[in-house]
């Protein structure tokens, strides 16, 4: 029994030159991808792009280093690309804006430092006013120094410390409690919860004043017709209000012409003033002849009562009797009072 020959591997069937070929497509096709790729990062890395170079100058360049990130409303416009020491000893940051991000930094922002934690630490300007003229290039900024992070933990150090006090006095406010008074209030609040468990389903079965009341049909028909009246009573008064509105209205004549009027009253006032000094004047200067007038009465009774007496002598004497009888009327003066 004859065993079948394997087949040879296609590559040993292909001619010298075929292998060639085949090998060269692979070249040509890993070197098609290395060309792509390095196209794509080159585009992203912005490799072949013009840019503006900006100086920056801070006291404190803590975590900033070359390849730091520029930023601006959260897009990366630009990098790092240089960090030096001035000979005023203060840190020369030079950054790297991109030419298709330029319009974003203006004259009028303002460059600012964001340290970080736990990521990366980066350099943000804020988005200038359109109306200002771009930043040229080679421009020099100063950079307020922005807090470090030592001194960001000198802050929250105390803080820390406040907490773990804290902790220590909630583990001292617990090491305190005895486990059986917290079984006993655990207890009551359960018997209490079973109490309130039961109270409301008294309630709801109608039982107790308060669920007859909460049941019971006639207190809500009340209640609506309360409801209805009073809404009958607003929209009464507001129909009266509307009434009203007409009767204001008509004051408003009135009410101007008091107020044009009210300038007048104080000197009509001045004058009744004036006028009642007059009249006190006047009845003080005729008071000396008020006062004599009694005095004068008396005098003229009494002149009254001797002229009286004086017709009656006369009338009762022989020479005017004239032979009359006594039961004639004689004369008489009445004085007066």
């Amino acid at each position: 029994m004859t065993h079948p020959t394997k087949k040879p591997h296609y590559i040993h069937r292909m001619s010298y030159s075929a292998q060639e070929k085949l090998v060269g497509v692979f070249v040509i096709v890993a070197l098609a991808l290395l060309v792509g790729l390095f196209t794509l990062n080159a585009s992203n890395l912005h490799l072949f792009e013009n840019y503006k170079h900006i100086e920056l100058h801070v006291q404190n360049a803590e975590d900033i280093t070359l390849d730091t990130p520029v930023l601006s409303s959260g897009i990366q416009i630009g990098r790092v690309d240089q960090v030096k020491v001035t000979p005023e000893n203060s840190i020369s940051i030079r950054v790297r804006i991109y030419e298709s991000y330029t319009h974003m930094v203006r004259t009028d922002s303002t460059p600012k430092l964001r340290l970080s934690l736990l990521g990366r630490s980066s350099i943000e300007f804020s988005t200038g006013t359109m109306s200002y003229p771009e930043i040229e290039d080679g421009a020099v900024l100063v950079v307020d120094t922005p807090m470090s992070m030592d001194d960001l933990m000198a802050q929250v150090r105390p803080v820390l410390s406040n907490l773990e006090q804290t902790i220590a006095h909630v583990s001292d406010i617990v090491a305190a409690i005895e486990p059986n008074d917290v079984a006993k209030t655990v207890h009551h609040l359960s018997n209490l919860t079973g109490e309130v468990s039961l109270m409301a389903q008294k309630i709801n079965a109608g039982e107790g004043s308060l669920g007859q009341l909460l049941n019971n049909p006639e207190f809500a028909t009340q209640l609506a017709d309360l409801l209805g009246t009073t809404g009958n009573v607003l929209n009464s008064v507001d129909r009266r209000l509307s009434e009203l509105a007409p009767l204001l209205t008509g004051m408003a004549p009135t009410v101007n012409e008091l107020s044009n009027a009210a300038p007048q009253l104080g000197e009509l006032f001045n004058q009744t003033v004036t006028m009642l000094e007059q009249v006190n004047q006047a009845l003080a200067a005729i008071q000396p002849e008020t006062q004599q007038l009694p005095d004068l009465m008396i005098r003229v009774n009494l002149l009254t009562e001797q002229a009286n007496r004086l017709l009656n002598q006369m009338s009762q004497s022989w020479l005017f009797s004239g032979g009359k009888k006594d039961s004639e009327q004689q004369v008489e003066l009445v004085p007066h009072e």
